[in-house]
């Protein structure tokens, strides 16, 4: 086994980057990210306010559409998956 450094190590670097690389290693186009936001319904514009500087570079480097719904929020999980 062998070992490759593929994300930066950095405190700019979370989990958001970590779903963003696999989607692209799987070749997936679409990504949903699911987050606590207050007053949050769903967000399919300007991502990258929400998730880490890393998965924004991903994103736009790769041109995955992204969105991001509240997760406390059932319905706009489920329509998050759907409309994405």
């Amino acid at each position: 086994m062998f070992r490759v450094n593929v994300l930066p190590e950095s405190w700019e670097v979370t989990g958001d980057s970590i779903a963003s690389l696999i989607a692209v290693l799987l070749g997936v186009r679409k990504i949903v990210f699911v987050k606590k936001i207050p007053g949050l319904e769903k967000c399919f514009e300007n991502v990258c306010r929400f998730v880490d500087k890393y998965a924004c570079e991903l994103i736009g480097k790769y041109k995955l559409r992204a969105i991001v719904v509240n997760g406390d929020d059932l319905s706009s999980i489920t329509s998050g998956f759907i409309n994405v």
